[in-house]
């Protein structure tokens, strides 16, 4: 993790950016993945399915375990993004006078 004085100007919100670009971090989740060109987050998808109250055993810890992933879906490699230039449109026809 990175702290406020690891970062340059002293940690003002306009330097995390820079900071956290092409940076990559385990989170109990998966893994996150801060993509540089444009500061993205990459993270796995999971796709879960719902539980009853009693197939997630109940209790008050119940509320986080009504989900089963069924399968992860890891994050792809993406380059970045390349915005390309609008076709140009023909000149407009003039009104009759």
């Amino acid at each position: 993790m990175l702290l406020a004085g690891q970062l340059k100007g002293g940690g003002l919100p306009a330097d995390l950016g820079p900071a956290l670009a092409g940076q990559t971090y385990r989170l109990a989740g998966g893994t996150l993945s801060i993509r540089g060109c444009d500061r993205q987050a990459l993270q796995p998808l999971y796709i879960v399915a719902g539980q009853s109250r009693v197939a997630a055993g109940g209790g008050s810890s119940a509320q986080f375990t009504y989900r089963t992933v069924l399968t992860t879906i890891p994050p792809a490699p993406a380059p970045c993004p390349v915005a390309e230039a609008p076709a140009a449109s023909p000149a407009p026809t003039p009104l009759p006078a």
